[in-house]
């Protein structure tokens, strides 16, 4: 339990500074930029997030699960982990040529009308090069206990650190211009990348625990590359669940009913933030006791866990849902509580989801990836159809209604299908008391 509470304090310590940063980028921006220029912005960074996710196919969730299945069948750590930074080094080079010189322009000047964004395709492309890149090398150093870095790499320290570079300007007037906003965002990654691959080198050639270990060439390969492609299909299904929305905004109301949108979506991953955090220090444990058929151990752990983060998400949803209008025009300015119905409509989508627990997480660890996939392209297809319908006619506001459902039944589906098919419930306990009971069995040896 101590290793467990360990490694979501330092998940959450990394996480939590990343959000809270990233908010803090976008209130410092709004302030330096026009409200035009932020809901570009907000598109930019929706794109680079929506490349880096195609540069790397799905090597995130599939790199933790290989690490893991080789360190808990004595397989040689160091050839995974090799393979899996090869595969994703090509990856992103074969997607980030393919976007700089040719559909990078044709998405930038066509679609969201840009001048900005089309002559600076070449940055908003080397941004999510290093975004993609950055996963591999965290996801391994997470498998391998070290849930900070974890948590590090997958956007936190970045965001700190352009948080601290934007505050500085702002202290000093500076007026950043879109391009040098963009080469911030490359310079920083590029570094922080540089640094956590020297950690992940150190930590597996001066450790012998992890090179003297049985060869795993041929099992690592099945293991790694055969959930590469489910994972890859889900992970886009995830992405354009929330943000295809805000495209649809952009295209159809314009940038700035993109950049009110945005800082809803902005304020909304604030409050999705204690269920990732659970699934960024969890994933491995719940690896271990999967592997190791230790199902009610694990089932306790995962109630435990999603009580604990549904507790959080409904006294958060209940300040915004109170105050929410007022916060937006605190936080981003006049005009901003435009999303104020929007911003609560979506909250009661990601209820559901906290409610519902490590659902998907351990789905993936199952080696059940198809099935998760299948039901989230399904409903990212839904809701892009369903939110393209209604946003003409209703704005902002029905295109959340749109992704809330949709975020629901999604949620809802997977649930069910890994209390069918693996037999664990992981929905929040909503007893107080069954909490005293999961502490004894998950501590018991």
């Amino acid at each position: 339990m101590f290793r467990i509470l360990t490694s979501l304090a330092w998940s959450g310590f990394y996480r939590l500074g990343g959000i809270f940063a990233a908010f803090i980028t976008n209130v410092i921006l709004a302030r330096m930029i026009s409200k035009e220029k932020l809901g570009i912005y907000f598109l930019t960074f929706s794109i680079v997030m929506f490349l880096a996710i195609i540069m790397r196919a799905g090597i995130k969730q599939t790199s933790l699960k290989a690490v893991v299945w080789a360190r808990n069948n004595n397989k040689c750590i160091i050839s995974v982990i090799s393979r899996i930074l090869l595969f994703s080094l090509f990856t992103t080079v074969i997607v980030a040529v393919v976007s700089a010189y040719s559909l990078g322009h044709w998405v930038a000047e066509d679609f969201f009308r840009s001048s900005e964004m089309t002559n600076n395709v070449i940055w908003i492309v080397g941004w999510a090069a290093m975004v993609s890149l950055a996963a591999p090398i965290g996801e391994s150093l997470r498998a391998l206990h070290f849930p900070g870095w974890g948590a590090a790499m997958d956007m936190s320290l970045c965001n700190i650190i352009v948080a601290l570079v934007l505050g500085g300007m702002y202290l000093v007037n500076y007026k950043i211009d879109y391009e040098e906003l963009l080469i911030i965002w490359v310079v920083i990654f590029t570094i922080v990348n540089f640094w956590a691959l020297g950690k992940l080198v150190r930590e597996i050639t001066c450790s012998t625990s992890y090179g003297e270990r049985e060869s795993c060439r041929n099992k690592s390969g099945i293991v790694f590359y055969k959930g590469v492609f489910p994972v890859f299909m889900l992970n886009i299904s995830n992405y354009l669940l929330i943000n295809a929305s805000l495209w649809v905004v952009g295209y159809t109301l314009g940038h700035e009913d993109a950049a009110v949108y945005g800082a809803v979506i902005k304020l909304y991953n604030l409050l999705a933030l204690p269920l990732i955090v659970i699934n960024m220090g969890l994933e491995p444990h719940m690896a271990d006791l999967f592997f190791s058929q230790q199902k009610k151990r694990l089932m306790l752990m995962l109630k435990m866990s999603a009580a604990g983060g549904l507790t959080i998400t409904l006294l958060a949803s209940a300040t915004f849902v109170l105050f929410g209008k007022q916060l937006l025009e605190f936080i981003y300015g006049s005009g901003f509580g435009e999303g104020y119905s929007a911003l609560v409509i979506i909250l009661l989508g990601n209820i559901v989801n906290v409610w519902t627990g490590s659902c998907q997480s351990l789905l993936i660890i199952s080696g059940k990836e198809t099935i998760l996939a299948i039901l989230t392209s399904v409903g990212a297809v839904l809701c892009i159809a369903l939110s393209i319908i209604y946003a003409s006619s209703y704005g902002i506001t029905g295109v959340a209604g749109t992704v809330t459902m949709s975020v629901a039944a999604i949620n809802m589906a997977v649930w069910l299908s890994v209390r069918i098919i693996l037999g664990i419930d992981t929905s929040a306990f909503l007893n107080p008391m069954r909490v005293r009971e999961g502490l004894r069995v998950i501590n018991a040896r």
